[in-house]
């Protein structure tokens, strides 16, 4: 789950940014443009429901509720 979240929160500003290269030197994964998405959020949220024995629904719910800003889509 943290390699999870690490990818996302790294690979965040790339999304609708696509870099091609074959330099890998180019490519900088740790900057001040890095954030974590919704992605992170429900990786969190799961993380919850496992560790805890929550129910998936409330805890999705309560996540999203509390990270709108994080990019879920219309429909979440």
């Amino acid at each position: 789950m943290l390699g999870a979240i690490i990818g996302d929160i790294c690979g965040a500003v790339y999304e609708f940014n696509n870099r091609k290269t074959t330099n890998p030197s180019e490519i900088n994964l740790v900057n001040k443009k890095c954030y974590f998405t919704d992605d992170t959020v429900l990786t969190v949220a799961t993380a919850e429901v496992l560790l805890q024995k929550r129910n998936y629904t409330y805890a999705y719910k309560e996540w999203g509720c509390r990270y709108l800003h994080a990019g879920f889509g219309g429909t979440f």
